[in-house]
């Protein structure tokens, strides 16, 4: 999104340190990948702002296809915008359409209601993991991305900012904080799956965010020891030994019995109506929820 600003003719936010860096980091990382010839997926944060995706994404084709030392005069800062003959007004190509919101942005929205509905519970914290966990396996859909969110979201060392506004008095206000986490799920779980079925054609994929919890669950998701001993360091990192230790446990197990018979996904096609009836039926039961003191 800072590339659709800077394409717009935009200049660097210095409001703060962190919005400049921002666009800095945003404007070296597209003329590294320029320089690299790699093409860049942003589907994926234009579709947040759907009513203005289609636009956005020519802006950034556009600007991907400026020379990358306007990019990296931005990302050394010598300069704060890219040169007015760049960003002028032309036709943009309409001939690439955005894909369409993908079906694991469904999933992980049911998933982020109901993490955020037990977190609004009267019960502990490690209990309220623990049932998002059988949840997701039992009777819904298992996504180690959401699991390891709720992992860290759950944890007595939460990083700040994963929920937004989540006991807001007004409810459309929390529900727009879910679906911001319900974006970067949606990122991981996309990109692991990209990740997983490059092998052999000769295609990486690499995943680029700021966001440090995106990056830490992603070290997680790829099919490695090291990403075993990266999954095992999140629950103890943030629960401690012997709590990390349990839920490590309970984890990998419910990993090993996916093909479980008596799993819900396992019993019901993915065809029937009940899959899209249940993300509808937790986003009610959620606006309607009582939030205590």
């Amino acid at each position: 999104t800072r590339i659709v600003s800077l394409a717009r003719g935009e200049t660097v936010s210095r409001k703060t340190k962190e919005a400049e860096d921002a666009y800095r980091i945003a404007a070296g990382a597209l003329a590294f990948f320029q320089c690299c010839n790699a093409l860049v997926e942003p589907c994926m944060p234009l579709l947040e702002k759907a009513s203005v995706a289609s636009e956005e994404l020519q802006l950034f084709r556009k600007a991907d296809n400026i020379p990358p030392q306007h990019f990296t005069d931005i990302a050394l800062g010598k300069s704060d915008r890219l040169e007015p003959n760049l960003t002028k007004k032309s036709e943009l190509d309409e001939t690439e359409k955005l894909s369409e919101l993908p079906m694991w942005w469904t999933i992980n929205y049911a998933l982020a209601l109901k993490l955020a509905m037990l977190e609004l519970e009267s019960i502990n914290q490690r209990t309220k993991l623990e049932r998002f966990i059988e949840w997701s396996h039992k009777d819904y859909v298992w996504s180690a991305s959401a699991v390891l969110f709720a992992t860290i979201y759950f944890s007595p060392k939460r990083k700040y900012g994963m929920l937004k506004r989540l006991r807001a008095k007004d409810r459309g206000i929390a529900l727009k904080g879910i679906k911001n986490a319900v974006w970067d799920m949606t990122l991981l779980t996309m990109w692991s799956g990209k990740y997983h079925s490059a092998p052999g054609s000769k295609v990486i994929w690499f995943l680029c965010s700021r966001d440090k919890v995106v990056k830490m669950i992603a070290g997680s998701l790829v099919s490695t020891e090291a990403s075993v001993e990266k999954t095992n360091k999140i629950s103890i990192d943030y629960w401690g030994k012997h709590d990390g230790d349990a839920l490590n446990k309970q984890y990998w197990q419910l990993t090993a019995k996916l093909e479980d018979p008596t799993r819900r996904k396992m019993r019901v096609p993915t065809s029937d109506p009940i899959w899209s009836q249940i993300p509808q039926e937790l986003e009610r039961e959620f606006l309607h929820q009582v939030i205590e003191a």
